[in-house]
């Protein structure tokens, strides 16, 4: 009956752990350094399930990789703090537009105005809402392929929200009490 019962276990731990590796495989983040857009597919029938608006940089890297860890907030190149961050290789994040600080209340207008522009050191800058979503909906070991091209994708390119020089907020942060 022990081995019966040890048995079970470790085939209960496995479908476990297949469960969360499949989690993984549910979407396929692509980015296009070009266009400045993130396109985010279903990872079993292939269709676009969202776009994002971003920006990159020139060390930005083309290639192919999977995402490694996630950070509420993380220290970034400045210093400066980005929130909701996952990792996707070396220094590269995604993340939202940084801040000086860990309150929503802590950017730059003039840096949030450049989403969908090459703006960053690198990192993959998003709003808060399309930084959050990533960092909710898409598991650890999540593929993410970065390219160049002229098509910003099947979904186009999202508009890009504009702020006045005086706000220091994101108005996609939900933590951001309006």
């Amino acid at each position: 009956m022990k081995k019966y019962l040890l048995t079970l276990a470790v085939f209960a731990l496995m479908c476990v752990a297949n469960v969360s590796e499949a989690k993984a495989e549910e979407y396929l983040i692509k980015i296009n350094k070009n266009t400045n857009v993130v396109t985010v597919y279903d990872k079993t029938t292939g269709e676009p399930v969202k776009a994002f608006v971003c920006s990159v940089g020139n060390a930005t890297p083309i290639g192919t990789f999977k995402t490694s860890d996630k950070y509420r907030w993380h220290l970034l190149v400045g210093p400066s703090y980005g929130q909701y961050c996952t990792h996707i290789v070396g220094g590269i994040y995604f993340h939202s537009v940084a801040g000086r600080n860990t309150t929503p209340y802590n950017i730059s207008a003039y840096s949030y105005n450049k989403l969908g522009s090459a703006a960053s050191h690198g990192c993959i800058r998003l709003c808060v809402r399309d930084a959050k979503w990533i960092y909710d909906h898409c598991e650890l070991g999540t593929t993410v392929h970065i390219f160049d091209s002229d098509f910003s994708g099947p979904l186009g390119k999202p508009k890009t929200i504009k702020i006045p020089a005086s706000q220091n907020w994101d108005p996609t942060d939900p933590a951001v009490k309006k």
